[in-house]
């Protein structure tokens, strides 16, 4: 994966955005019932996405096909099933579309990257989003929590990290909250 291809995946999204007046990205907020801040979508993306690359390039897994995956429209990233969009402290949200394993994005490894644009590191939450804009099953937000988990328990333990899961605030996204868990005690 070159830089020039991170560039141009770049360019093409503002663009796209700037062509659509970020209707799309607006969109997107209101139905996870975010701040209408679509400019804060398009900067954590800009920035998500590159750091998304940079772990799976270390761990020798494809990552053109996750930099394909990204576009501007999510229903047209035609082999990605979810939109994951994360809370970057709320001063931005970085969408990452991925497949139905949600292995394009290691959860883990995105709780302690640091976004230098931000001057942040991790997230505090996210949200999973499938990109036909269809509501969640209830066995597939089930399925969902799991891959969720199986992610983050990979690396941390129970001890370490809390996850805890909402689905009900709308049937057209699962809620994922993820906190580390501090082992000192409050004096």
């Amino acid at each position: 994966m070159t830089t020039n291809a991170i560039s141009a995946w770049r360019t093409s999204i503002a663009k796209a955005a700037e062509a659509d007046e970020m209707k799309l990205l607006r969109e997107h907020l209101r139905w996870l019932d975010l701040p209408d801040q679509p400019e804060l979508l398009l900067q954590g993306t800009l920035a998500m996405v590159p750091v998304t690359i940079a772990y799976r390039s270390i761990d020798g897994r494809d990552a053109q096909g996750l930099l394909d995956m990204q576009t501007y429209d999510p229903a047209r990233a035609t082999k990605a099933s979810y939109a994951l969009t994360f809370d970057l402290f709320g001063q931005a949200f970085g969408r990452i579309l991925v497949d139905q394993s949600l292995h394009e994005c290691d959860l883990a490894d995105m709780l302690d990257a640091v976004w230098l644009d931000l001057e942040i590191c991790g997230y505090r939450s996210f949200y999973i989003t499938r990109t036909d804009g269809q509501a969640l099953a209830t066995v597939e937000a089930a399925a969902l929590e799991e891959l969720v988990r199986d992610d983050l328990y990979f690396d941390y333990s129970e001890d370490e990290l809390a996850v805890w899961f909402d689905d009900s605030r709308s049937r057209d996204y699962l809620y994922v909250d993820v906190r580390e868990i501090d082992d000192q005690l409050p004096e």
